[in-house]
């Protein structure tokens, strides 16, 4: 769909828009369905995850500054909410809730830490503003978190815990569904029972249920890093690269492709 990307990830479809960041290029783009652009951000930073307040307002994560980053309408950008104190090293993944809960993950850990890894942890900012740690124990850099259809739910793909967390954000219990031998990577609700997540060390995309049962796997032609579903159901989008590191990057072979689908794994319709 679009194509000579550095390193896409973090795609949410909106209003008739797939939106991704290109990591490599410190950028925000959003494309229709037939890959046109349709909007260019330039941050003049390394984003992370992205998401929406009610209002419209468009947040980023800012990798490097440790915070996120609101452009509204009118334009941007802000600080929105300083996550420094409250980081495990720096934030990547972010999630926004209908109701403008902005959830956070910090890594924890560099990407070639040696083991055992100290833990990451999920940090909540309140429409308020306020912030607070909502999980912090064992979680093996948290990576492209996203929340379930019915916003009761917190997916956390933890890439070297070859597994993903469930968190019930009602109860804050937790769900360990195993991945054994994945790089579990970006992740979104797959219908109302489940969740797509993709396998960075490899060129798939898997589906689990919430009692972490393996329900399909897609194949796309280079490792995937981040999933995404269009509002209809029937697309399931991919950000796909050679590799994360500089080499690749500077390759710009990065892509976001899509197989179809059959509308039974309708994903959120907002980030």
């Amino acid at each position: 769909m679009v194509g000579g990307l550095s390193f896409p990830e973090e795609p949410r479809w909106r209003d008739g828009l797939l939106w991704f960041i290109d990591a490599g290029a410190d950028l925000i783009l959003a494309a229709d369905e037939d890959g046109r652009e349709a909007r260019r951000i330039e941050l003049g930073f390394t984003p992370g995850g992205i998401g929406w307040l009610p209002d419209g307002t468009l947040l980023v994560v800012d990798v490097v500054g440790r915070r996120v980053v609101a452009f509204t309408k009118a334009g941007g950008p802000s600080t929105y909410a300083d996550v420094a104190p409250l980081a495990r090293l720096r934030p990547n993944g972010l999630c926004v809730s209908r109701e403008g809960r902005a959830y956070v993950a910090t890594i924890g850990s560099e990407l070639d830490a040696a083991p055992p890894r100290p833990s990451g942890n999920i940090i909540l900012v309140e429409p308020s503003l306020r912030q607070g740690v909502l999980f912090h124990d064992d979680i093996r850099f948290p990576n492209g978190i996203s929340l379930s259809a019915d916003e009761r739910r917190l997916y956390v793909p933890e890439t070297f815990g070859e597994r993903v967390s469930i968190f019930d954000l009602e109860s804050g219990a937790r769900t360990i569904a195993p991945a054994p031998g994945t790089w579990p990577d970006g992740s979104c609700a797959a219908g109302e029972h489940g969740l797509w997540f993709a396998d960075a060390g490899s060129p798939r995309v898997m589906r689990i249920d919430h009692a972490g049962r393996t329900l399909e796997t897609q194949t796309f032609s280079r490792r995937c890093f981040a999933p995404a579903v269009n509002g209809r159901g029937d697309r399931l989008y991919a950000a796909v690269a050679d590799d994360h590191g500089a080499a690749a990057r500077a390759r710009r072979t990065g892509a976001i492709v899509w197989k179809p689908l059959d509308g039974s794994c309708q994903g959120r319709t907002c980030g």
